[in-house]
Formats: C-alpha cells, structure tokens, sequence
C-alpha cells in the first residue's frame, strides 16, 4: 500500500494491489487538511489490525440533506456500518524465459 499527499494537505491518494490488480482510492477534503509527517521521523507504521480500526465517517451539511430532484429531506436509512479494511499484501514472482 502506498499513500500519497498533495502539497496543501487537502488529497490523499491510496494505492493498493489486492492480487488480481490495483485500487486506487482518493479523498479531497473541501474545509481542514490531513495530519501529514514533515520528516522521516514523523513516519508511523500502522499495522494491520491498526488498519481494521479505520473508521471513515461523513456528516452531510444542511444543505446535502435536501433532494436535488424533489426538494425534500432525506431520510436517514441507517447510523450504523461496520466495514473493515482487510490488507492482502502483494506478491512479486520472477520469471525468466
């Protein structure tokens, strides 16, 4: 997995092999940015059942929760959702012909 930032802290780009090809994920933050290491020594290893933790919330503003098409609230359909992050690491085999 590699986890890159753009320089204004507001992009993340994650790439990650899941054994039959690549995912790529972004996030785009509109208002704040991400606590981002500055220096070698401010990199963290997170280890996989630190990743199982991940938990990714939104919060939709007032004015998401209205229905482009109709113009009524939406309804909330559920507060809960478990998903876990499950990390399969990659293989590299060499092979000569």
């Amino acid at each position: 997995m590699f986890v890159f930032c753009n320089r204004n802290h507001n992009l993340i780009k994650i790439i990650q092999w899941d054994g039959t090809g690549l995912w790529l994920l972004m996030k785009r933050l509109d208002k704040g940015d991400f606590r981002w290491p500055m220096t070698a020594s401010d990199v963290t290893q997170v280890s996989i059942k630190e990743l199982r933790w991940l938990h990714i919330e939104h919060k939709l503003s007032d004015e998401e929760r209205i229905c482009s098409e109709c113009g009524k609230l939406l309804k909330v359909i559920t507060k809960e959702k478990t998903s876990y992050l499950r990390f399969v690491p990659a293989r590299v085999e060499r092979e000569e012909h």
